[in-house]
């Protein structure tokens, strides 16, 4: 069965059709056994409402296309929302496909056929983001003919669609949806294939582009975003560009995953620390007295690498031409921007602690919280930003699995310390009766830092007196320490 199929595909392609689906009834004869003038290329005088022509798309991958008018078309209607395209896609190897109608030559706002061998034929999808989430099937579109092959070491895709279902494109409202496709006018098509040997559908990485086709029937007034005695060097900038761009959002991971993976959780850790009412842990008197360097230190770099983190990722997704803030992610990347921006600030122009006043403390207990919670979204962003990375870029399972654990580890050291050493505080201030009194720790503190030195970060001088009730006699301990 294979062999004959082989056999099938052979005697066609020496006969220059590139057709798998059976196109006698559409009342344009596409017989190729006249040689040469079957298949049509940029050569000659084209008329693609007669004949298939044909366009290399990449080195790679070529494209064929044949136009159908319906019977009443009107030679002055130039978008013709009812005439029908017949699209056949050919790339030397074995991988998914897609190819689609673009408003602007991005692929945000798009409308592309996908098909995968062997496993799903030929779909109609909206590209509502660069996200594989965003990527939404249209239900109810129908294609023709649709068809997805491998053959003879070629995946070969072939559709037919009416314009005003293919080539729509879209945007926020409904208002905004346009026939994208013109007969004698600019159409921007996008395209894009996987690795390789994958059909699974994920992020295409420089196997992508675009292609400006001045004019549909006459395809003598194509053009490529570059002409043809450049198309090696554009598909070698095409390739740098992504490269760069991934290399981009690997940038904007690492400068993240040190302000929320290591930077912000030592700052906190290390005011949980400084005076956690237990004799002896590691570190324990250095911590006490330059807890306070190393808090406003860590949460400035915290700080410093956000704004770069943040830049990176605005910068990226405007070089990509996608919308900002349209995803979880960006969203909560946003939002502890702006947390961090009033942390900040809120550290430098703490109120005094000479006097424990309601507006210091109500200051204390914000602070102490809004580094918690940043600390929480901080983590969550890391897992979430690696997961998307993965998705997009792939690469081997064992990395990601590293990272992951490397990840796991960190945070569950960090968390016990921060969570466990506040919850064992709140524990001896409940235990104690929580009586308040401004006890200055001289042993450990007062040698370090004046208590208004203008330093961020300063969290939660919350000072409480742990008594320790004797069961025998009632006696208190006279023990007392700064519980936060």
């Amino acid at each position: 069965m294979r062999s004959t199929a082989a056999l099938a595909y052979l005697l066609i392609a020496l006969n220059g059709s590139p057709s798998m689906g059976d196109h006698s009834s559409e009342g344009h004869s596409h017989s190729h056994s006249h040689g040469d003038e079957g298949l049509h290329t940029h050569e000659a005088k084209l008329d693609c409402t007669a004949n298939f022509c044909s366009t290399l798309l990449s080195r790679d991958l070529e494209k064929r296309w044949h136009i159908h008018l319906p019977a009443d078309h009107d030679p002055n209607d130039d978008s013709c929302a009812k005439c029908e395209i017949t699209i056949q896609l050919i790339y030397s190897g074995y991988t998914w496909l897609g190819i689609g109608v673009s408003p602007d030559g991005g692929m945000v706002g798009s409308s592309v056929v996908i098909g995968r061998p062997p496993e799903e034929d030929p779909r109609l999808y909206n590209l509502e983001g660069k996200m594989l989430m965003r990527v939404r099937p249209v239900y109810g579109a129908e294609l023709k003919n649709a068809s997805i092959k491998y053959v003879n070491d070629q995946t070969i895709m072939e559709f037919r669609a009416a314009f005003d279902m293919f080539g729509v494109t879209f945007g926020d409202t409904d208002e905004w949806k346009e026939v994208g496709m013109s007969l004698k006018n600019p159409t921007s098509f996008i395209y894009a294939h996987g690795n390789e040997g994958n059909v699974e559908l994920n992020y295409h990485g420089p196997s992508k582009g675009y292609y400006n086709f001045e004019n549909l029937i006459n395809p003598e007034a194509a053009s490529l975003v570059t002409d043809d005695e450049k198309s090696a060097s554009a598909l070698t900038m095409t390739q740098q560009q992504s490269k760069s761009t991934k290399n981009a959002w690997m940038v904007h991971g690492i400068f993240a995953a040190l302000a929320w993976g290591l930077f912000a959780p030592i700052a906190i850790s290390a005011a949980v620390l400084r005076d956690l009412p237990i004799k002896k842990y590691p570190f324990k008197d250095f911590i006490a007295k330059f807890w306070l360097y190393a808090h406003a230190g860590l949460n400035s770099l915290n700080y410093l690498f956000t704004i770069v983190a943040f830049s990176l990722a605005v910068n990226n997704t405007s070089r990509e031409m996608d919308e900002h803030f349209d995803m979880k992610h960006p969203k909560m990347g946003l939002s502890i921007f702006i947390l961090v921006s009033f942390q900040v600030v809120g550290g430098f122009l703490r109120p005094s602690n000479k006097t424990k006043s309601t507006l210091r403390k109500a200051w204390e207990v914000i602070h102490h919280l809004l580094g918690i919670t940043l600390f929480v979204l901080g983590v969550y962003q890391l897992y979430t930003g690696l997961s998307i990375y993965r998705d997009r870029y792939s690469g081997s399972s064992v990395a990601y699995g590293v990272l992951y654990i490397v990840l796991g580890i960190l945070v569950t050291v960090f968390a016990t310390i921060i969570f466990g050493g506040t919850l064992y505080k709140l524990y001896i201030q409940l235990r104690g009766g929580g009586k308040e009194e401004n006890i200055q720790n001289t042993e450990h503190v007062s040698t370090a830092i004046s208590e208004d030195a203008p330093m961020n970060g300063d969290v939660g001088d919350l000072n409480f007196k742990e008594e320790d009730v004797s069961s025998s006699n009632g006696e208190q301990s006279k023990d007392t320490k700064e519980v936060i």
